[in-house]
């Protein structure tokens, strides 16, 4: 089943995060006998950190998008990422498919706790992950939203830095 494309449409894994070597697919399935949420990830070459290597960040990226798929899968009130902890056992290489396992392994109130793996396709470990999803309280009577904070896209930088790198479109 596919859950609602709103939850694709503006997502960074989904969206600019995908294409042409960046994440070429990002399959996701819910196995609701196990609980369990699979995902199979390809990565293309330009996600790197190292030569040959895919980012470190992407990985933990891939893992927290991943436990959302999840707590969007088992219908859990909104939640948050409260702490994503990931462990790196092997080098993830551009260019692989993964593929990344995801659980619920303990809940306490509004608390979810998630532990996640990802093996490459031969079943090696590259990395494992736990996190806390927490659930948004529900509004108590009368209470409303805080205003949206006025933001400003001018940034200056410190006395005395040099710009060692910039993009920009």
């Amino acid at each position: 089943q596919i859950l609602q494309t709103m939850h694709v449409d503006h997502n960074a894994v989904h969206g600019s995060l995908s294409g042409t070597s960046l994440i070429e697919a990002y399959e996701v399935y819910f196995h609701k006998g196990r609980g369990e949420l699979i995902s199979l990830v390809h990565f293309g070459n330009a996600l790197n950190g190292h030569p040959t290597v895919v980012h470190g960040g992407i990985t933990a990226t891939v893992f927290d998008n991943s436990f959302g798929w999840l707590y969007l899968s088992l219908k859990i009130p909104m939640s948050f990422t409260a702490n994503l902890n990931v462990n790196y056992r092997s080098k993830v290489s551009e260019d692989s498919t993964v593929i990344v396992r995801a659980s619920v392994t303990e809940v306490s109130g509004r608390k979810r706790f998630f532990g996640g793996t990802m093996h490459d396709t031969r079943g090696t470990l590259l990395a494992d992950s736990t996190s806390l999803f927490i659930s948004a309280r529900e509004k108590t009577e009368g209470e409303v939203d805080p205003p949206a904070s006025a933001s400003s896209t001018t940034v200056t930088p410190p006395a005395d830095t040099t710009l060692l790198a910039a993009t920009s479109e």
